[in-house]
């Protein structure tokens, strides 16, 4: 009877263990699916920064332009004076 009882417990004891890992694994792969979502978030989020950043630099340069014409009208008012 001892036998069986120790058997049966260990039995138990097995499959509480397994329970257990089961449970371990559902919350890693949990965890593993908000991290891909963060990725996700993120390169989107850089995307939108360097859309917004290139933007930024086309402005630039034509502010550039518009400076350079503005220095070259200015060297020739100064040149007709």
């Amino acid at each position: 009877m001892k036998l069986e009882e120790t058997s049966s417990q260990r039995e138990q004891n097995m499959q509480a263990a397994l329970d257990l890992q089961n449970d371990q694994l559902q919350a890693n792969s949990k965890l593993i699916d908000i991290a891909l979502a963060q990725v996700e978030v993120a390169k989107e989020y850089q995307t939108s920064v360097q859309k917004r950043l290139n933007g930024l630099k086309a402005r630039l340069r034509a502010l550039e332009g518009v400076r350079a014409g503005l220095e070259a009208r200015l060297a020739n008012a100064s040149g007709n004076l």
